[in-house]
């Protein structure tokens, strides 16, 4: 029904546009008068549609309004970002209604002026928070908190939780993660949810899987990387080309869509890196331990193998299901001391430096590529 309302509002060419002419429209009964008018109504609050002064609906466009966000700077001023088929007809309008407010809670320092309690928000262009009596939650003057506006004129809220004194260790990193609205805990479903995940492998997910646990695989990362997510193998072809696999944790072996572990991995998006502290899109059940390419145990892949020639040209792909079972937890640092020739790292690790030595020929091979394409060498230390 709603849709069918917006696209018969929609038609310029339609001229029954009152209750009256829509409750004949679409036979809405006596019993159901009631709730088509909570449907109209709905849909005027949430600026899908408008009535003008005779009580005629339409959809706003039709009457030259838009729907945006609004995104102000610290000058004052701001600008809104809508969609449009078409130019607006005006650079410049008017806001006639507030449909919501995308910002909600606010992080900010607890002050006290004339008795009374307020929030400077981080944000300078939220400013100062009356804060309702009933709900200071103890804080003090010099506490970081987290606010919930409960009024946007006058601006006043709620304190919802106390992040810690501004002095405190680490407090500066925990307001800015709760600023940006990242979660720190998951929800207890997906803990519930986790619990029943194995610490090790599902003989049943073999089924179809191709078996690389005796290929020589390993991975390579950071000094201080805990989730290990993906894995490389590297072989020379009969044909003097390279056969180079990059093998991938298959998440989704274990995270079925639909489910609360997955609708939170989507809302996170990606794991945050912070300076002392990650905070992980999985549990670190999953991040840091079954998804995990952990040395010298079996973890379910999803593998790449692309045949690259001497050129640095892919000439072939093909992408399946494994399993695999790192021989070693390589990090940046170790590799390219076995590449400078430290001979305490290549004897410990002696059964991969052939393997690493034929790294550095595809590494510079693919960069003498990326050369003549033109890219920039940002002289990373990684």
């Amino acid at each position: 029904m709603r849709e069918e309302i917006l696209r018969l509002l929609s038609d310029d060419h339609n001229h029954e546009r009152t209750i009256q002419d829509l409750t004949r429209i679409f036979k809405i009964k006596s019993e159901d008068f009631a709730d088509f008018m909570k449907l109209l109504n709905q849909l005027e609050d949430d600026g899908e549609i408008v009535r003008d002064q005779f009580n005629q609906y339409f959809t706003p466009e039709s009457l030259g309004y838009f729907k945006g966000v609004l995104q102000l700077n610290k000058k004052g001023f701001g600008f809104v970002i809508h969609k449009l088929n078409d130019d607006p007809h005006s650079d410049e309008a008017s806001i006639v209604r507030v449909l919501e407010h995308n910002i909600k809670d606010v992080v900010g320092l607890v002050v006290k002026l004339k008795g009374k309690t307020y929030v400077n928000a981080d944000d300078s262009r939220i400013g100062q928070i009356r804060i309702n009596d009933a709900h200071i939650k103890g804080a003090m003057p010099g506490h970081k908190v987290i606010v919930h506006i409960t009024s946007y004129k006058p601006l006043r809220g709620d304190i919802v939780e106390i992040i810690g004194h501004k002095n405190d260790p680490g407090v500066d990193i925990l307001s800015i993660v709760y600023d940006h609205g990242i979660h720190i805990d998951f929800p207890e479903e997906v803990y519930q949810q986790v619990e029943n995940i194995p610490d090790e492998i599902d003989p049943a997910g073999m089924k179809g899987r191709t078996d690389l646990r005796d290929m020589l695989i390993v991975t390579i990362d950071g000094d201080e990387a805990k989730d290990l997510d993906d894995a490389i193998s590297l072989r020379k072809l009969e044909n003097k080309h390279y056969e180079l696999g990059v093998h991938i944790a298959d998440v989704s072996y274990y995270v079925e869509e639909g489910t609360p572990l997955d609708l939170e991995a989507v809302d996170r998006g990606t794991s945050v890196y912070l300076v002392d502290r990650v905070i992980p899109m999985l549990p670190h059940k999953l991040s840091n331990g079954i998804c995990s390419l952990n040395e010298g145990v079996d973890r379910y892949t999803i593998s790449c193998f692309m045949e690259i020639d001497q050129k640095g040209q892919v000439v072939d792909h093909r992408i399946l299901p494994t399993v695999i079972h790192s021989t070693h937890r390589m990090t940046y640092t170790n590799v390219n001391k076995i590449l400078d020739g430290d001979q305490e790292m290549r004897k410990k690790y002696a059964d991969s430096v052939e393997l690493f030595e034929t790294m550095k020929e595809l590494s510079d091979i693919l960069t003498r590529a990326r050369n003549i394409r033109g890219a920039i060498d940002f002289d990373t230390d990684e």
